[in-house]
């Protein structure tokens, strides 16, 4: 779900989601636009990162991404690759 910014839910809005998403076996992915230093959507949020786009040439950019939160393993993790923008897109 793209959420956009200044999107909030209550705790109870994000646990029936989470508790709908176990219930059939699937990922809820949450995206929100926010800057790194605001909180989540909530305590049940299990990973949270932040997503980057830095240009570096006409149709080249770096994207990186830096893991804020994992309940499933360390945060801290970030990872980066330069990527190709398609025809036109500059």
């Amino acid at each position: 779900m793209d959420l956009g910014a200044d999107t909030r839910f209550s705790l109870a809005v994000v646990a029936r989601l989470a508790s709908l998403a176990r219930q059939h076996g699937a990922a809820l992915v949450l995206i929100t636009e926010k800057e790194a230093g605001r909180p989540s959507l909530g305590s049940l949020v299990s990973l949270r990162a932040h997503a980057a786009r830095l240009v570096r040439d006409r149709d080249r950019y770096r994207s990186e991404t830096i893991v804020l939160k994992d309940k499933g393993g360390r945060p801290g993790g970030r990872t980066a690759e330069v990527c190709r923008g398609p025809d036109g897109l500059h």
